[in-house]
């Protein structure tokens, strides 16, 4: 390497999209720099720490050395993104691919007479994970108090036999019928002051406190049931972000934030 060869703060590539103003405009760099992170975050960090390293040698060579650097870099870029895939996992089974081909599977809503055939046809698609459970409340809970996950544990169980792992989803994106109809002041206000009712998704008020209570508690059962379970390899906390709610109980809570933030409010 030539002496004076400059190695930039990776902190400044990829700012609004571009490499800094005082490096070289090279888009490579900050594809593979967004590359390292995506392989990182995926449990690869062999991946992460020769792409990082290489972008940095690779923005660092000024324009002025000629293509035939860039070329070579490139190559090795590529290499250091291939070989981790020999021996990298992305679970703790040696016999698992590094990444996993996956779907949702909602075991509850078919016969299981049915699973068997099912869970075949995935392994034979190579699907090695899948995600249960996040719209089963009614299935875990038929009603208040009362626990059902014997179905779940099965379910489980027949994925593993077909050499796919679980990812579990916790329900509380679907509330039953049963809490809705005991606790309306669980259901979410739009910003129209209409209520909403039973039947579609996150119709809850995820600030009103009897949902958060109810919702903490299967939550909680499945952890305590499954947070063990080897076949169990990762958890979704949630479906995706809710609907906000403008309800009293959440209005409520706003203004009592805002007062302890600003000390007084109009």
């Amino acid at each position: 390497m030539r002496s004076g060869t400059r190695f930039p703060d990776l902190r400044l590539i990829g700012q609004k999209g571009r490499p800094s103003a005082r490096e070289p405009p090279f888009r490579f760099a900050h594809e593979a720099r967004h590359r390292a992170l995506l392989f990182f975050h995926l449990g690869l960090k062999s991946v992460y720490s020769k792409t990082l390293a290489l972008s940095g040698a690779l923005i660092g060579h000024n324009v002025q050395h000629g293509e035939r650097h860039m070329r070579f870099a490139s190559v090795l870029l590529v290499l250091a993104l291939l070989t981790p895939f020999t021996y990298a996992q992305a679970t703790n089974y040696t016999d698992q691919p590094p990444i996993l081909l996956g779907a949702a599977w909602y075991p509850e809503q078919w016969p299981e007479s049915q699973w068997d055939a099912d869970l075949s046809l995935m392994e034979a698609a190579h699907v090695h994970v899948v995600r249960v459970g996040e719209f089963a409340w009614s299935t875990m809970e038929p009603t208040e108090g009362q626990y059902n996950f014997g179905w779940l544990d099965r379910a489980i169980a027949d994925a593993a036999k077909h050499h796919i792992c679980v990812v579990l989803g916790t329900p509380t994106a679907a509330p039953p019928a049963w809490l809705t109809e005991k606790y309306p002041e669980t259901l979410r206000v739009d910003e129209n002051g209409h209520r909403a009712e039973h039947g579609n998704r996150q119709q809850f008020s995820f600030a009103d406190k009897k949902y958060r209570e109810l919702a903490h508690d299967i939550a909680e059962r499945m952890a305590v049931r499954y947070g063990h379970n080897p076949n169990v390899v990762g958890w979704q906390l949630d479906n995706e972000y809710a609907v906000p709610d403008f309800g009293p109980e959440a209005k409520a809570q706003f203004h009592a934030w805002l007062q302890k933030k600003y000390g007084t409010i109009a």
